[in-house]
């Protein structure tokens, strides 16, 4: 279920970016880390998939992504940092991919 979680949040990174107002350089490396996400998952390492999401979350071109890629992005985040004891940064994303405060 995570690695298509995974999947689907590339293609949906792919296409906001595709759709960005802004040069193409901005969101490549959230990508990127999208995709060394994804790796990490398939490799059973949620702390390294944890670590990597939370950089792409807190870059500034996170915000130019649709809101499916944004609760899809936060939600495999707080499965990844959950899995790896961070319960502290799985509950934060959880609440931001649900929208609660």
């Amino acid at each position: 279920m995570q690695k298509f979680l995974v999947l689907a949040l590339a293609a949906l990174l792919l296409t906001a970016v595709a759709r960005a107002q802004t040069p193409p350089a901005s969101g490549d490396e959230e990508v990127a880390l999208i995709k060394q996400a994804a790796r990490a998952f398939d490799d059973k390492k949620p702390a390294e998939a944890a670590r990597l999401l939370k950089i792409a979350v807190e870059a500034p071109a996170f915000q130019l992504l649709n809101e499916e890629g944004q609760y899809v992005t936060q939600r495999i985040l707080a499965d990844a940092a959950y899995d790896s004891q961070d319960y502290q940064t799985s509950a934060r994303a959880a609440r931001a991919a649900t929208g609660y405060a």
